[in-house]
C-alpha cells in the first residue's frame, strides 16, 4: 500500500472548503477535501475490495462451523452412543451443552472483534476452536 502524500493530490478534485494554496495534512482532511462524486467512487471501490477479500473467508468459516456443529449428529449415526454407552437424555444434554457454548461465546467474540483487526480475530478464533474441539 502506498501512503498518501498531500503534495501529490490533484487540486481539481478538491471541494471549495479547502483554501487555495492550503494542502490538507491528515488522511481524514484529504478525504474530506475530495468532491462528493469522487468520494462515492472511492467508497464503492473500497467496499468491493473488502467484499472480494473477506467474503470468501467468511463463507469458509461458516462452512466449517456448520460441519463442526453437525459432526456430533453424524457421530451418533456411526455408533457414538454404542461406543461410549450414552443413552438418550445424556446425549441430548451433551448436544445442549455444545450448543450453549456457541451461544455463550457470541457476545465476547463480538466485543473482541471490535477491539482486534478482523483478519487476526477470524483466523485466531477459527484456529483456537479447531484446537479446543480436537
Amino acid at each position: 500500500m502506498s501512503k498518501i502524500n498531500p503534495d501529490e493530490i490533484e487540486t481539481a478534485q478538491w471541494t471549495e472548503t479547502v483554501e487555495p494554496g492550503c494542502k490538507p495534512t491528515t488522511v481524514i482532511d484529504i478525504y474530506r477535501s475530495y468532491s462528493t462524486d469522487y468520494r462515492t467512487s472511492i467508497e464503492k471501490k473500497l467496499v468491493q475490495r473488502t467484499d472480494r477479500h473477506l467474503l470468501p473467508l467468511v463463507v469458509i468459516i461458516y462452512l466449517f462451523n456448520y460441519l463442526n456443529r453437525n459432526s456430533i449428529t453424524q457421530a451418533r449415526l456411526y455408533s457414538l452412543q454404542k461406543d461410549t454407552h450414552i443413552i438418550g437424555a445424556v446425549y441430548q444434554t451433551a448436544i445442549s451443552i455444545f450448543s450453549a457454548g456457541y451461544v455463550a461465546m457470541q457476545l465476547p467474540s463480538t466485543i473482541l472483534m471490535t477491539k482486534l483487526r478482523p483478519s487476526l480475530f477470524l483466523v485466531g478464533s477459527s484456529l483456537s476452536l479447531t484446537f479446543v474441539l480436537r
